[in-house]
Formats: C-alpha cells, structure tokens, sequence
C-alpha cells in the first residue's frame, strides 16, 4: 500500500512527454494528472472538446489510460480565467468547464482560510514598509470577504510599533502569527475570519452539489475543508461528509460507497501543529463517515516536501498531488531514495557511469534524466521523482 501521488502538468508537458516517446512511463508510475487553468484547455473547451478529444484532434496523442483531476486555480483571476475560457469564474461557469472538458474530479470552488489569512497579513505589512502588496495575493482575496479582511489588516497594523523601521517582512509576519495566539481582539477576528471562510465554502459547495446534479455532470466534485482551527475544520468536514452523502456525491466504485475529500497543505513545509490537525481531520473524517456506512478517500492538496510524509498519518491518506516534481525537473534536479531517506539532488552532480535506477525513466531514458541542459526532453526527471516519492511512502508506511 502507498499514496498515488499526481504530478500537476500543463498540456504541453504531455505533447513533449509524446514527441520525445516517453509518454508511456507516466502511465507507468500514475493513474491520474493534475490540470489546472490554462490556454490550451481554454481552446479545448471553446471548441467543445474534451482534454482527450482536444489531444486526439490537435496532437494525434492517446490518454485514455490517464484518469484527469482538475483544479480551478487559486491564483487564476476573474480575468485570467475567462481569458482562457471565454466565461465568467464562477460556480455555474466551473461546473460546466470540468464537464465539457470530461474530467474525471473536478476540485469544487472554495475558500481558502490560510490564503485569506495571509493576504491580510500581506496588507499589513506592504502598508507598514509602504510598498506595493504582492498582487497575486491580493486578487485571490474573495469578494464577500474583502471588507474583513482589510479591516483585519488594519488591526494587523495596530500591533506593529511604526517607530521601528528596521523590521523585514518575514520579522513582521512571524511576530503577528505568534501575536494571534495571545492578544484577545486579534484572536477574534482571526476566528471570525475562520467561521466566515468555512461558511462560505459549504455555501459554495452545496450550490455546485446542486448544479451539477441539475446539468447532469459527469465528473466526481471534489470539496476541500477549510478553516484556521481544529474545531471549524471539523465543522467543514462533517457538514461536507453530510451534504455528499445528500446529493449521493460517490465514487464510481461497485463494493463500496467512497467520498473524495481535500484537504489543503498551503503548499508549504507543515509545521509539526498544522501536521497534527490534519493527522486529527483525517481520523475524524475516517470515523464520521463510517458511522453514516461510506468509506472516504483524503486527498492531500499541494505535496510540498518529503517531510511531509514523516508528519502525516498516509496509512488515511488515499491521494496527493505535486507540482514540485515538475519544477524540481525544469531545475535539473531530482529526488533520489539513499539508506530511507529522500534526498533532492542536481543532476550535474551525478556520475552518469554509475547511475543505477530501475523506475521506468532512468530504464530507457537515463540519458534525458542525467542531462542537466533545461531541453523539454529532459522533462522526464519528474518520472523518476514521482516514482522515488511513491517508494519513499510504501517504505514509512510498512514501516508503521
């Protein structure tokens, strides 16, 4: 037993993997990629085609074999988005786009707690050294939410001594992370800002449930839990175990009656806190559901290092994605399993003479994988990256 990990890949990483002929060793070390909003799908649904259709049609490329997670993109703006797809980002609009485009689960539209979160610290600090905010940041804050979270900002700003011009941004934000623990009025907030988040995303999540059951789609809708503490998560995560068993949410499986759940990581190192509230919701969740006879599978959003594996209970965790794999490959780097632990080296550094590696990649395409030129060929590392990770967590796993 291990986890699947999913490499999150654009649509023109699978015309290279075809053009250079090591497409097929994908399949060999997963069943499922990741897409998220782009171009190329853009032009898939304008033309009413499915991602498989659209890479028949346009690229002569099979995947049937592949199965397709899509995500509607944190980062992807209101104008980004229907720059690509030609339609406002919203819930109707997002239904539609995962069904056109025959997805297989599509990630439903929620409201990320610690991005909310981060964004108004972000406010803080850019006005506190008076510069521009990261903008990326500040148009993923979520409109209803808006008004909150630039009035957190502010009280963000209370607690920062304006006298002391010395303070660097990552001084600042780490002081007002430790300051929301103990001062009441700024815990507040913060909390309300939680309940607010979590509100909204089972509000999203039941006006998609219901859409998508109107438009017939086809696809398995995917809810991510959201909430700063333990006890709103759990909240997020009972009334979404609710609201799938409601609109008969399942899994295509014949036995069994599954639920696909997320659960977000921020797509950073986990602190060995944030660690244990996920390990709590993944228990939770297993219990919940068991009481109501249905099985869930966790999916952890954003694998974002090998730590992660130590911290997390994966003998609960069905599914992950990475987009690392696929940025450490552009970089020339790869991970390598050595005596039990996974270490990320540069390719420059290896001896190709004795390389010795059995995953698919590294057997018919060693040449691609130890080259350190940045050449879309090379693209393949993320093949033997994905297939190290997976060996990595079956051995924790046995181990446990």
């Amino acid at each position: 037993m291990t986890v699947k990990i999913f490499p999150v890949l654009e649509v023109r990483d699978i015309y290279y993997a075809y053009i250079y002929g090591w497409l097929n060793t994908i399949f060999e070390v997963t069943d499922t990629v990741l897409f998220r909003p782009e171009l190329e799908l853009g032009n898939a649904f304008k033309e009413n085609l499915t991602i498989k259709e659209y890479l028949k049609k346009h690229y002569k490329i099979n995947i049937e074999k592949l199965n397709i997670m899509m995500d509607h993109g944190i980062f992807v703006s209101d104008e980004l988005f229907k720059r690509f797809f030609g339609v406002e980002k919203n819930l109707p609009n997002l239904i539609k786009v995962y069904d056109v485009l025959g997805v297989n689960y599509g990630l439903a539209f929620d409201v990320p707690s610690r991005l909310q979160l981060q964004t108004a610290i972000e406010i803080a600090v850019s006005k506190f050294l008076n510069i521009e905010p990261n903008e990326k940041m500040i148009k993923s804050v979520y409109p209803l939410l808006k008004p909150q979270i630039y009035k957190l900002a502010e009280t963000f700003l209370s607690y920062i001594d304006p006298n002391d011009k010395s303070l660097k941004p990552r001084v600042i934000k780490n002081k007002l992370m430790r300051l929301m623990k103990e001062k009441r009025e700024l815990y507040s907030e913060v909390e309300n800002l939680s309940l607010q988040t979590v509100n909204e995303t089972l509000r999203n999540l039941e006006e998609q449930l219901r859409i998508k059951k109107s438009q017939g789609g086809k696809f398995v809708l995917i809810p991510v839990i959201q909430g700063l503490y333990l006890e709103h998560s759990k909240e997020c995560l009972r009334k979404t175990i609710d609201l799938l068993i409601s609109y008969e949410e399942f899994l295509p499986e014949k036995d069994e009656k599954y639920l696909y759940i997320a659960i977000g990581t921020g797509g950073t190192v986990l602190s060995t806190q944030e660690a244990e509230m996920i390990n709590n919701l993944l228990a939770y969740g297993h219990e919940y559901a068991g009481k109501h006879k249905v099985k869930v599978r966790f999916h952890i959003l954003g694998w974002s290092s090998p730590t992660m594996a130590r911290k997390l209970r994966l003998d609960l965790v069905y599914s992950s994605d990475s987009l690392s794999v696929r940025r450490r490959a552009v970089d020339g780097k790869i991970y390598m399993l050595e005596d039990g632990k996974l270490r990320l080296v540069e390719v420059a550094r290896i001896n190709p003479e004795s390389w010795k590696c059995e995953c698919p990649a590294c057997k018919s395409f060693s040449s691609y994988v130890l080259d350190p030129s940045g050449k879309r060929r090379n693209d393949v590392r993320f093949v033997h990256s994905l297939w190290s990770i997976k060996k990595y967590i079956g051995e924790i796993i046995n181990k446990k």
